[in-house]
């Protein structure tokens, strides 16, 4: 069966993910983490297929994923080890009527979230964009990855909706029993968070391979790997290191109040579930 990771990007995904690495690996190696490659991945997607998806409009792509999955889910069973996946889309319907994410390959799903208008900065420079740019994306109900471009030879079209959609798609429309994580709350309390996580996916626990994971990826330890071999999920056209700041609330020091402001009224119903206002 698959474990979905799933999230809006620069949420804390990647964290998640090389912790659950340590953890279960002892080695926060940052190149062969859990979660890869993300569910989006065309090459992965096509093997699971049998045949390639480039070319092919993105709808008719979308309606086909859901074999891919069910196709994995079925090797899962087979080798008797789950597969966690890391996931950007929020969760949908497919052209075809079917859950994108289907239930019969789900074993799991993982949710992590953070405070959107930090969001909005960390995303800004990853993309190399202006923060004003980031605050309307956000507000996007079309808002999607990989629509063309370069990025299309590596990933099909995924998408992200408005934040609160996003949020709201893996919560509350997908049917599924979500373990929800919110990225303030690992900066609060990494140990509490992580531990319930493995209690969560059923994983043997031990304190002192907890204590090891939690070590190893401290953010300024996941800057130091990166500094030092690079990160190869970083985007070439970031203007910022991938591990950039980790804060909570940095966003007071890069939104001015109008995007403050925008950013709060469009999402205010979906902030105040989650405790950001």
């Amino acid at each position: 069966m698959i474990i979905w990771l799933a999230s809006y990007p620069k949420s804390g995904n990647t964290w998640c993910r090389a912790f659950l690495t340590t953890y279960l690996t002892g080695k926060a190696d940052l190149d062969n983490m859990e979660g890869a490659p993300i569910a989006g991945a065309r090459k992965m997607l096509d093997r699971r297929l049998g045949f390639p998806t480039a070319g092919l409009p993105h709808a008719e792509v979308e309606a086909w994923r859901p074999d891919a999955y069910l196709n994995l889910a079925e090797a899962c069973r087979r080798n008797g080890r789950p597969a966690m996946i890391k996931v950007h889309d929020m969760w949908k319907m497919t052209p075809a009527g079917e859950p994108l994410f289907p239930i019969a390959a789900t074993g799991r799903a993982v949710y992590i979230v953070r405070d959107p208008r930090d969001v909005c900065c960390s995303f800004a420079h990853h993309l190399g964009k202006p923060v004003e740019q980031l605050v309307g994306n956000l507000n996007q109900p079309g808002f999607a990855l990989a629509v063309n471009g370069e990025s299309t030879k590596q990933q099909v079209m995924q998408t992200l909706g408005t934040w609160s959609q996003h949020v709201e798609s893996w919560l509350d429309w997908s049917g599924l029993y979500v373990y929800l994580i919110r990225y303030e709350d690992l900066k609060a309390n990494e140990f509490r968070v992580w531990r319930g996580l493995i209690d969560y996916l059923g994983l043997e626990f031990d304190p002192d391979r907890l204590q090891q994971a939690v070590m190893g990826t401290q953010f300024a330890e996941l800057q130091a790997k990166e500094k030092a071999k690079g990160f190869r999920e970083a985007s070439k056209v970031a203007d910022a290191p991938f591990f950039r700041k980790g804060k909570a609330g940095g966003w007071r020091e890069e939104l001015n109040a109008s995007q403050v402001s925008r950013i709060e009224l469009q999402h205010l119903t979906v902030m105040k579930r989650l405790g950001y206002l």
